[in-house]
């Protein structure tokens, strides 16, 4: 519900002009697709506010021609639904396609991961592997390591143990 929810605010990113309309159409959305209420004040940043942890200071301010070409927005948002808490989080540029190399190259990288990650977990029952939240991030890790090596952000054959991702 609340993917879908998002789904359909990215959808109409470009009809919406500030975080604060952002913020209240995916609420929209979630409520009229029956969620109770929303599962914590949603996260919606674009620009600088995307540098504070749980901006919750929804900006009214439209976004200009030049921060909908150069920005992200940053949503986490999730709704209770029959008990059920969601917390999601995307990150999507404003403009509604990347028009900056390097920002496409690494959103492609971590959605290569994401989905290396997601087929792993689906197809746990063909392995004797069991996952844990340790060892799926460890896996993580390992993952991103030839991307970042591509993306000339760490050095090939650098001791990755002490990593920071």
């Amino acid at each position: 519900m609340a993917a879908s929810s998002i789904n359909s605010t990215i959808a109409q990113c470009s009809n919406l002009n500030s975080e604060l309309q952002l913020a209240s159409f995916v609420e929209h959305q979630c409520k009229m697709k029956g969620a109770s209420h929303m599962a914590y004040p949603s996260v919606v940043a674009s620009g600088d506010n995307c540098n504070v942890i749980h901006h919750t200071q929804l900006s009214d301010e439209t976004f200009s021609k030049e921060t909908r070409n150069r920005d992200f927005l940053l949503m986490d948002a999730g709704c209770e639904y029959g008990g059920y808490t969601s917390d999601i989080t995307r990150t999507w540029p404003l403009s509604g396609s990347f028009n900056n190399l390097p920002r496409r190259l690494v959103y492609e990288a971590v959605l290569d991961v994401q989905q290396t990650l997601i087929k792993a977990l689906k197809n746990n029952d063909d392995t004797s592997k069991t996952w844990t939240v340790d060892s799926l991030y460890y896996e993580m890790k390992r993952l991103f390591v030839p991307h970042l090596v591509n993306l000339g952000l760490i050095k090939e054959g650098a001791d990755q143990s002490h990593t920071n991702l």
